[in-house]
Parts: C-alpha cells; structure tokens; sequence
C-alpha cells in the first residue's frame, strides 16, 4: 500500500527531539551531546565538518562499529544533533545529518524525514520547505522505488514547485529559491518526469545550451582575473574537490596568457602546474603542445625530466629522449651520451613490440645526429616491420629515410621513397635501402587520408 505525502509526514514517529536521539540517525549516548558546549554555533559545525570529511567513504558497517574513521561520523552525528538541540532552526545541522546518511545506500526516504519532521512542527519555515522541495525533486527524478513508496513521482514534483513558491513569497529577496522554483518549472515543462531522457527532445535540448554555456563560463576573465581567482584558491587549504579546480582555473590563466602573447609567462606557470599534481596527463599533454609550438624547449624539458624522474617509465624516458633531441637538432644543446644513456634506459624497460619500435625509430634518428651511416640499422628495422599494413607505422620509417637521403643531401632518392610508399614509382631499384623501402612499403594501407596528404607535401618541399 502506497503511502502518500501527508500521511508520511503525519504519520511520522520522529519528533525534533526523537531526531536529537534515535539510534538510526546518531548512535549517541546523552553525554556525547552535552560535550563542547562553550563552542558557538559555527565552531561546532566547523568541527563536525571536519570530523565528517575525515570519515568520508566509511561503510555503515565500520559506523556501526564504532572503529577508525566510523567514529568520525559517530561523533560528527553528535555534534549536529547538539546544534539541534540548542537551535532548532539551524539548518546546517540537518544538512551535514544529510550527508553523512547518504554515505550509506538507500538512505533517500531518511534524508527526507529529517527535514520533514522538523516542517511538521514549524509549517512556515522557508529554508525547511525549499529543503524539502529539493527532496521531492530528487525522488522525482532520481529512483523511482523511493519516490513510489511516497506518491506518484508526479505529484511529488508539483509538490516540490508549490513549496518553493510558498518559499520564494515568503522571502522574495532569496535568489536561491528563485532558481530552484524555476528549475520544477523547467521539469514540469519538459515533462521530464514522463518522458525517458533518452527521447525527450525539450530536455536534450537544455542539455546542449547548458553544456555550450559550461565550456564558455572562463571567457569573461582577462589573465589578470583569472590569476586573481587562481591565487585565491591557493591560499585555501588544500583538499581534492579544491584541487581539481585549481588545476580547472589555472589552465585557464595559462591559456590566458598564451592568447595575450605572453608566452614566457605561460610556459613557467606550465611547470607550476605539472609540478602541481604529477598524475595529471592533460596537464602534461597541454604543456607539451604548448612548448613545442611556442618553442619553449627549455621549459619543457624542466617538465619532462621532473615527469620522468617521478614515474622512471618507458614513455617517460622517451619523451624525456625526444625533446632533448630536439634541443640538440634546433639549438645545438645537450650531449650524445647522455641521448644514449636515456635510450638504453628506456630499451631496458621495453616489453611491448610498440615499444622496442620506438627504441629503434630513435637509435637511428641518433645515428643520424652523429653523422654515422644508419643504412645497416634501417634495413635491420625494416626487417623487423617488414609485413605490417599501418601506414603510420610505415610512415615513421620512411621518414627516417627521407631524413637520411636529406642528410646526405640526396634529394632525389627521398623523393623515390615518397614515390614508393604512395605506389608511384617506375623505375628499377638496384640500392639495397630503396628495396628495403619497397619491401616494407608493400603491404602499406592508407587509413587516413591525412597520411598520403602529408607526404605528398613533403615531396613538394623536396623538390623547393
């Protein structure tokens, strides 16, 4: 039998004072309820906070038990049914009562109770019908097994938009209560109750407006603002939600300052950020992309010998190879032997085909640097692919022969290992590397046609 709203309202045990007490809820004797009582109101609900975040992802069953972080919430519990006790009205008590329930399944129908028993004894509360209100709505939209044992999900969302607009009369000023009153509107609208969200074109709709609008919400803030928001968040203490954000705001300022031209600036905050959180590989990702095309080579190689001595992995140390490689190419800085070293690193932790593949492409991209003849090792490389359909894969080793027949400034034989790979070659081939070329360039399958694109223009800049 279906229990509807007023009854489960008049029909519940749970008095203001039952809330102070019951078991289910609190698990508190009287005396824990009578500690700190020279603390104010907000001290209280600061240190019940922190007892609650410490305790967070604790099964009921260690709350049960009394142990560890469970205790955390057992106290926590405490401390907001004293507020209650002293201050009836004090909502942030019921909210925190709130989410420690949730912390455990299928609290939905208690999390309800409490900030209905206490409507039942002040029926003019604002702050407690808007509570409600929210309730209703998530049971209307959230599990329908919840929202069933109460009334039809229907009605508990026309009841959700009457409370707010009880709420929004009485206290015309509060905006928040505007926004949740608008937001029952909305659902009621868009029938969102009714129709499954899936084939519900009003609601899918709203969805691409809201998520436009969330990708543009930085566009307002100048760097300025941006750095202004960034430092603010810095001298909060610390915790992952925080955190999270930081990093949001702080790629933000970073793209900030690349757009404005500031790109020095932007690359030294680039370190800040990826020595921020290590584990963030879209940071990492973001600060190669823009080292490399701002040609910040210095500060990105500051980043990957940070990155590889936290992580001592294959594709830390290659990436930490490939822009000292570059440095070497472009700027003439670095050492050979230290190139070496880094790669016979990484060969030692090579598991994979891919990754000896990529051993190989940089040995010989060594060779070349040294001015050492790679023919032996790309011909022992193509035996190695010799075989393979990815032309991506191909591509990588025709470009090291390009890059040697560059090298020793002969242009025609890149241009016939272009001709090669794209099948149009006529002539005989008597040198062993162009054989190789044929051989491995044999069973090439364009995937993309961004593949054949790209060294059809490479031919073009050879023949320049």
């Amino acid at each position: 039998m279906k229990t509807n709203r007023r009854k489960f309202i008049g029909t519940s045990s749970m008095t203001l004072v039952g809330i102070a007490f019951t078991n289910t809820l609190l698990g508190q004797s009287v005396s824990s309820l009578i500690k700190f009582t020279e603390e104010t109101i907000p001290q209280k609900l600061k240190r019940a906070a922190d007892l609650r975040r410490n305790g967070q992802g604790t099964s009921s069953l260690a709350l049960r038990n009394r142990s560890g972080s469970g205790q955390n919430l057992e106290e926590a519990l405490g401390i907001y049914n004293e507020v209650i006790l002293t201050d009836a009205e004090e909502v942030r008590a019921y909210d925190g009562i709130r989410k420690i329930l949730l912390q455990s399944k299928y609290k939905e129908l208690e999390v309800l109770q409490v900030y209905s028993n206490y409507l039942v004894i002040n029926t003019i509360s604002p702050i407690f019908k808007e509570r409600v209100a929210k309730e209703y709505m998530r049971l209307a939209l959230g599990n329908k097994k919840f929202a069933n044992q109460l009334n039809s999900p229907e009605d508990l969302l026309l009841a959700s938009n009457t409370l707010l607009n009880q709420a929004r009369s009485a206290e015309p000023d509060n905006e928040q209560f505007e926004v949740q009153y608008q937001k029952t509107v909305a659902k009621m609208t868009q029938q969102t109750v009714v129709l499954d969200a899936r084939d519900n074109p009003a609601l899918k709709a709203l969805k691409k407006i809201n998520r436009q609008n969330h990708k543009k919400r930085f566009d307002h803030l100048t760097a300025a603002q941006s750095k202004t928001l960034l430092d603010k968040l810095l001298a909060k203490k610390p915790n992952t939600d925080r955190n999270n954000h930081i990093r949001e705001i702080h790629k933000v300022y970073i793209n900030k300052l690349v757009k404005s031209g500031d790109v020095d600036s932007a690359a030294k905050e680039l370190e800040a950020l990826v020595k921020f959180d290590m584990n963030d590989v879209h940071a990492l990702k973001m600060a190669r992309k823009i080292c490399i095309q701002h040609y910040k080579y210095g500060n990105l190689e500051n980043i990957e010998r940070e990155n590889d001595k936290k992580k001592e992995s294959f594709w830390s140390k290659t990436a930490l190879f490939d822009i000292l490689m570059k440095r070497y190419h472009k700027e003439n800085i670095g050492s050979i032997s230290e190139l070496n070293d880094i790669l016979s690193n990484a060969e030692s932790k090579a598991r994979s085909f891919g990754q000896f593949f990529e051993v190989s492409t940089r040995k010989i991209k060594v060779s070349i640097a040294q001015k050492i003849d790679p023919e032996v090792e790309l011909g022992r490389f193509a035996d190695s692919i010799s075989g393979i359909k990815s032309s991506h894969a191909i591509d990588r080793f025709n470009m090291l022969c390009i890059a040697h027949y560059k090298e020793k400034n002969m242009r025609g034989h890149a241009v016939k290992v272009i001709n090669i790979a794209l099948r149009q070659n006529g002539l005989p081939l008597e040198e062993f590397l162009l054989q190789k070329v044929e051989e491995v360039n044999r069973h090439r399958i364009s995937e993309k046609p961004i593949h054949d694109e790209r060294l059809n223009y490479l031919r073009t800049q050879l023949f320049d």
